[in-house]
């Protein structure tokens, strides 16, 4: 097993882990670039066979070198073995003291004397309530009367009875049908009905109804009699509108007349089949509807004859577009009239291009050239003055740098690589293979995910969780991802075993998990704690090996401790190792994830290992 362990410090990171035994303080030395530490830090987790950790009261100062190695051989330790399930135990007694916890004989005697208070003061159910201590304040809390504020049985029966009777006694019978009504007629007031007196019976109502319709019937007209029956037919016609028979044609009449206005319309009217040729006076009918006469219109041939003429006589006036612009009478005023110059007064193509050409030199001659990339630039110095831009050599505040990347041989002295690191002193330095150097820090804080991304190949890494602490009932887990931008994986292909230890005595022993969706990550407040953020806090170690690998499996190890409660505080401890079945490829991301709520606080930093070749 090493006896020392060693680390890069980021300037943040305060925890750093120790995986060798040792029972005191005094077992460790501690060295900042090797200088001895002999103040300044405590350790965590003392006593136990996998290690513990030593916390700084400062952060070391980025770049240091931290190691933590064992300045004295322990001595010989009687270790249980873990197949013997603490049979082997030396001193079973002691073992239970010092753990606080109970041998079998001793658990029954509590539970006994437990029981015992219990009964003695608890009310048996035996006893009926009989042994209350106080029956009126019993009483009382359950809101019961005493016996003497209730009626027994018989006393309730009896004012029921005597109750009913009275109701029976003021309210009227169905059986009597109203005949023990008090006061008929003033009932028959309160419900708007009439007395016998001031109503007819049916025969009456039907005697009533045929007198009345016999008096309609004798001053009304029937319907048998088809209007017979009026008393005055004119004044009725009168009424209506309707005229008198006289004054009206009969079917025969009707047609006489209309055949006789026909044939007077017929007479008087031009009529389509003589085409116009019935009309009295043509000439009159011609100026009434504008058209001229015969005489006053040309033919076809005629209209021909004219369009013909009257186009000769345009073309002879008009310029021709065959002749180009040669048939203008006047050049000249034509020019004058469009205000385009003579030929003698413009430049031909030629003479155009050379002024062109001319003009073009003497612009080039006083311009800077693109070909020359500024080196024609007549005063080099003058011109950045302008341009507000500093020389090659100059000098500027860090602040000033905004954008961009820095050349890494600006930034230390040596060849930096995907094999060197930035030491603090500025040089770029090879990293040792087992040495852990700082790669990245993240505060957890109300966070349900911290990410790690882009992990590098030929590498194992190591995550420290320091100052930990989430709500109760909830738990931290870790995922895996692969690929450039991570998946991560949450399928159930995690397993883990692991032993752990609490000094209050509840979780000592161990568990497994297989087939899970993701490694649980004991350390001590991460899980089923009562810790508050002013009162409890975790504090774990996960190396993950080779992950970069194409292997079936990754493995990974881990050792958590933690101080948790609320009034009563305790110690936890556990240790344990797991594996992944990952066959798509490397592993370039770690995902710490909270199983349920966000985490309270905390910081998670990962370093990470050169593997030998």
């Amino acid at each position: 097993m090493a006896q020392s362990n060693e680390y890069i410090a980021d300037g943040n990171t305060r925890l750093f882990a120790f995986r060798f035994p040792a029972f005191e303080q005094s077992d460790l030395s501690v060295s900042l670039n090797g200088t001895p530490q002999l103040t300044g830090w405590s350790a965590l987790g003392l006593g136990g066979g996998n290690g513990g950790a030593i916390e700084f009261v400062s952060a070391p100062t980025s770049g240091q070198v931290v190691l933590i190695a064992r300045n004295k051989i322990p001595p010989q330790v009687a270790y249980l073995v873990q197949d013997e399930n603490l049979a082997d135990l030396q001193d079973k007694a002691v073992a239970r003291v010092n753990l606080g916890v109970y041998s079998t004989s001793q658990t029954d005697a509590a539970i006994n004397t437990a029981a015992g208070a219990v009964t003695t003061s608890s009310l048996q159910k035996a006893a009926n309530l009989s042994d209350v201590a106080d029956v009126a304040t019993a009483r009382a809390n359950l809101g019961v009367p005493a016996a003497a504020d209730t009626y027994t049985k018989t006393q309730t029966d009896a004012a029921i009875g005597s109750a009913a009777g009275a109701v029976t006694a003021s309210s009227l019978q169905k059986a009597a049908n109203l005949s023990d009504v008090a006061d008929a007629a003033q009932a028959r007031a309160n419900l708007g009905v009439p007395a016998a007196a001031d109503t007819y019976t049916k025969t009456q109502t039907d005697a009533a109804i045929g007198s009345a319709a016999g008096a309609v019937t004798a001053s009304s007209l029937q319907k048998a009699a088809n209007l017979s029956d009026v008393a005055d037919a004119a004044q009725a016609r009168a009424n209506l509108g309707v005229p008198d028979a006289a004054d009206t044609y009969t079917k025969t009449q009707t047609d006489a007349a209309i055949g006789s206005a026909a044939g007077a319309v017929t007479a008087s009217s031009l009529q389509k089949a003589a085409n116009l040729s019935d009309v009295a006076d043509a000439a009159q009918a011609r100026a009434n509807l504008g058209v001229p006469a015969a005489a006053d219109t040309y033919t076809k041939t005629q209209t021909d004859a004219a369009i013909g003429s009257a186009a000769g006589a345009v073309t002879a006036s008009s310029l021709q577009k065959a002749a180009n612009l040669s048939d203008v009478a006047d050049a000249a005023q034509a020019r004058a009239n469009l205000g385009v110059p003579a030929a003698a007064d413009t430049d031909t193509k030629t003479q155009t291009d050379a002024a062109i050409g001319s003009a073009a030199g003497a612009v080039t001659a006083s311009s800077l050239q693109k070909a020359a990339n500024l080196s024609d630039v007549a005063d080099v110095a003058t011109a950045r003055a302008n341009l507000g831009v500093p020389a090659v050599s100059h000098d500027h505040p860090a602040s000033a740098i905004v954008s961009g990347t820095i050349d890494t041989a600006r930034l230390g002295s040596g060849t930096a690589s995907n094999g060197t690191y930035l030491r603090g002193d500025q040089t770029w330095a090879a990293i040792s293979t087992g040495t852990w150097s700082f790669v990245a820090s993240s505060a957890m804080n109300n966070a349900t995910t911290v990410d790690f991304t882009g992990l590098a190949p030929g590498y194992d890494y190591q995550m420290v969780i320091s100052d930990y602490y989430a709500p109760y009932g909830s738990s931290l887990g870790l995922y895996l991802g692969t690929g450039a931008s991570p998946t991560w994986h949450t399928s159930p292909n995690y397993a883990y075993a692991n032993v752990s230890a609490w000094t209050d005595g509840s979780n000592n022993g161990g568990g497994q998990g297989g087939n899970t969706v993701g490694w649980s990550i004991p350390c001590g407040a991460c899980q089923n704690s009562n810790a508050s953020s002013s009162t409890g806090g975790g504090y774990a170690v996960v190396e993950l090996y080779a992950p970069d690998t194409n292997g079936t499996y990754k493995t990974f190890s881990f050792h958590g401790f933690g101080i948790y409660g609320a009034s009563t505080q305790y110690t936890s401890f556990s240790s344990g190792a797991g594996r992944h079945n990952v066959t798509t490829g490397p592993v370039t991301g770690l995902r710490l994830v909270s199983y349920s709520g966000n985490v309270g606080y905390g910081t998670a930093t990962l370093y990470r290992r050169k593997r030998s070749a």
